[in-house]
């Protein structure tokens, strides 16, 4: 993989997603996971360097982007909002997406308007799937180059390249990360719709500027 010069990225319109989604219980209660958004920021930023123009999917993540960062930032807290964001901006032209929001997997079958009281001996909550939305980002927009992410502990070689092509495959995904967080220590893989690993790191932001050297000479 050759270096890069700054601004390799001049005017490419790139969406992130970032963070984590919440699922609502009842009024007052929501169901979350432990995306601290530290990836997606360390990504807005390297692309932000190469001169991309970025628009950020901000879930409520514990690290949010520097100060003074120049992206075009939308908030959002639970899975709908992230879905009614994602739609409108996928009917933008945008020449990348990067999903690497920790989308929920699962919501309750039903919600409570209401705040429901404490002191009960048990709640049973019954949680249903909620639909993949990386399914509709190529849906939406074909031309995008799309990189999607796939979040396992204990990751090894040959299963990180086990999910990146079945994640390609059914998402028509251009690139996969495989990452996995083991006792504090970020491993992340990089592999092409073939399974072929084009890069592996051992830190967010290592990952951040292995992706965006991949976009620029994509684009270059």
């Amino acid at each position: 993989m050759r270096l890069v010069s700054k601004n390799t990225l001049q005017n490419k319109k790139i969406l992130v997603t970032g963070g984590p989604t919440w699922v609502r219980l009842d009024a007052a209660r929501v169901i979350s996971n432990m995306s601290s958004g530290l990836m997606a920021r360390d990504i807005v930023h390297a692309l932000l360097e190469q001169g991309a123009k970025v628009t950020y999917l901000a879930g409520p993540a514990i690290f949010g982007l520097n100060r003074g960062t120049k992206a075009r930032v939308v908030p959002f807290l639970f899975f709908e909002d992230l879905e009614k964001s994602l739609t409108a901006e996928l009917k933008k032209p945008y020449d990348a997406v990067i999903h690497a929001a920790a989308v929920a997997d699962y919501r309750p079958q039903k919600t409570i308007a209401a705040k429901l009281a404490s002191g009960r001996k048990e709640w049973k909550i019954t949680l249903i799937p909620t639909p993949k939305l990386i399914r509709k980002i190529k849906q939406i927009n074909p031309r995008a180059y799309l990189v999607g992410f796939k979040l396992e502990p204990g990751l090894t070689e040959k299963k990180a390249q086990r999910e990146a092509i079945r994640l390609a495959g059914t998402n028509a995904c251009d690139l996969v990360v495989a990452n996995s967080v083991d006792g504090g220590q970020y491993r992340g893989l990089v592999f092409d719709p073939q399974g072929r690993c084009l890069k592996t790191v051992r830190s967010r932001p290592a990952m951040a500027r292995s992706l965006t050297q991949i976009l620029a000479e994509h684009f270059g």
